[in-house]
């Protein structure tokens, strides 16, 4: 992707197509289901993940083409720690979301309301609980209670990236094949003249 990007000259449509398809891919999720098959859930999966595959190097360079050249660096480590915080904040909403929905889901089965706070808390040790609970109808209400708390994360995830669509609409195209300037690059110094070898090169 980047190096398409940088033989064409132009990311904005990166930036268009990524979003569109993280989009799409996160709002298809919400058709996951404890019977889909394996085919399905790649399928599925694998939409979301092309979109954001393309948005990772096409905002970088979209950050450093819209920065001048003195401030190359100030846009790189700003972009690298507004990526980072926004995948803290993900990672929280998403677990805040999933554990409420977790619990209510849980509390509308009887055989599963005694156990619907301790369950909601962990989401990872809860996989480990349902794989090792025999076939039933525990088994089976937990996988429904768990695969609705993560359709309404993807709700969440698709309102998020239909924003950030809409408002990538908005960006400006810079040139990319502008001149370096930086007070980072190497200057050539000259030694102290020799009088004999300049006379060598005058007679020659």
């Amino acid at each position: 992707m980047g190096a398409f990007i940088a033989k064409t000259g132009r990311y904005r449509w990166a930036i268009w197509t990524g979003w569109f398809l993280t989009t799409l891919g996160t709002g298809l999720l919400v058709m996951l289901k404890p019977s889909s098959t394996t085919p399905e859930w790649i399928f599925l999966n694998l939409v979301g993940g092309l979109g954001s595959g393309m948005l990772f190097p096409a905002m970088a360079i979209t950050v450093q083409a819209a920065a001048t050249s003195a401030d190359q660096a100030y846009a790189s480590n700003i972009f690298s720690f507004l990526r980072a915080f926004g995948q803290t904040l993900g990672v929280a909403i998403g677990g805040v979301v999933f554990q409420n929905q977790m619990r209510k889901k849980m509390l509308s089965f009887p055989l599963l309301a005694d156990m619907a706070d301790e369950y909601s808390r962990d989401a990872a040790g809860l996989v480990q609980i349902i794989k090792a609970l025999p076939a039933g109808d525990i088994k089976d209400q937990l996988k429904e209670s768990y695969t609705d708390a993560l359709k309404y994360i993807w709700i969440v995830m698709t309102v998020f990236a239909g924003v950030a669509l809409v408002a990538s609409i908005f960006t400006k195209g810079y040139a990319l094949d502008r001149a370096l300037e930086t007070e980072q690059g190497f200057v050539e110094k000259r030694g102290p003249q020799d009088p004999e070898k300049d006379g060598e090169k005058a007679v020659q």
